[in-house]
């Protein structure tokens, strides 16, 4: 009888064990989609609530503690950056990572999501994620390995969600640009880029200092017309350039304001002298000489039929 006692005991346990739901922390950290079948009025609060108790080690990045803290978390089978209440990334490959001018070292990284009334997923390098450094509040989370039942219950959920709809893709809100190391190169993110086979467009804030800045676009391409906004960051006098230059290297085309006072000038780009439109750029460089300035709105019109490649079909 005692025999029979025990063992059922020890049965009810089991099932009590068994009938304990993953919580939320636990689906995220096995499955990152699983975090959209949460039913809270924003998951990435709910999750910061749980991890606040599960975490095995929280820490506060800023620029001064965000090195040490990633290589701390390589001892760790999971990490999780959460950014106040609109963004989570979870860290998937803290080996590759990429040189962060703002953040003073290198990110890896990660996958999760950004809150613009849906979840929007994203997977980058996590400085093109959670932004530059800011009075945003940047927590990292650290946990060890996850029980075998949470990665069941978190298959199953992602499992539910794809027979519902594909994750949602949607372009993400845009986060700050961050100030790029001098003379460094700058591959625009596809966020800030709209019209990409055709126009060039890139709605990103780029500071112009007199350190100068290299953008590469997508493609070079043939440009018939640009338009740019150019922005005073400061109430003095901006003196405010941006080059532009074909695949040899070439300056073909120039774009100039004085903009002040934190006011904006909007301007047309201005074919060199020996060049004529249309002008074939491949890359631009962006300075202010005297006090810094932003490129806020920069629009390259492309028309195929100028590209010595192009072929029209049946012509």
């Amino acid at each position: 009888m005692l025999f029979v006692a025990l063992f059922s005991c020890e049965s009810k346990n089991e099932e009590s064990s068994e009938s304990v739901p993953a919580s939320l922390v636990e689906l995220f950290l096995s499955e990152v989609n699983a975090i959209q079948k949460d039913s809270t009025k924003n998951p990435i609060v709910t999750f910061s609530e749980q991890a606040a108790s599960k975490a095995q080690e929280t820490i506060e990045l800023n620029k001064a503690s965000i090195a040490g803290a990633l290589e701390k978390a390589k001892g760790y089978a999971n990490a999780v950056v959460v950014v106040e209440n609109h963004t989570i990334v979870k860290l998937f490959d803290v080996e590759d990572c990429q040189k962060s001018g703002s953040w003073g070292t290198c990110m890896p990284k990660g996958e999760g999501f950004i809150k613009k009334g849906k979840l929007n997923y994203k997977s980058d390098y996590i400085n093109n994620i959670i932004g530059i450094p800011s009075s945003k509040k940047v927590m990292l989370y650290l946990f060890n390995e996850i029980t075998s039942q949470a990665k069941n219950t978190a298959a199953k959920v992602v499992e539910e969600i794809a027979e519902v709809e594909e994750p949602e893709t949607a372009d993400p809100e845009v986060v700050e640009q961050e100030d790029a190391e001098p003379t460094a190169e700058i591959v625009p993110e596809k966020d800030c880029i709209v019209n990409y086979d055709v126009s060039y467009e890139n709605m990103c804030s780029l500071i112009m200092d007199s350190s100068g800045n290299v953008i590469h676009l997508p493609n070079d391409r043939y440009v018939t017309n640009g338009e740019l906004k150019l922005t005073s960051q400061s109430s003095a006098v901006s003196d405010a350039w941006v080059y532009f230059y074909n695949p040899a290297g070439d300056c073909v085309a120039t774009a100039h304001a004085q903009p002040m006072n934190f006011d904006s000038s909007s301007v047309e780009i201005v074919a060199s002298e020996n060049f004529s439109i249309p002008v074939h750029i491949s890359h631009y460089k962006i300075y202010s000489w005297w006090n810094n300035a932003s490129l806020d709105y920069l629009h390259l019109y492309y028309e195929p039929q100028n590209d010595p490649g192009y072929e029209r079909c049946g012509l």
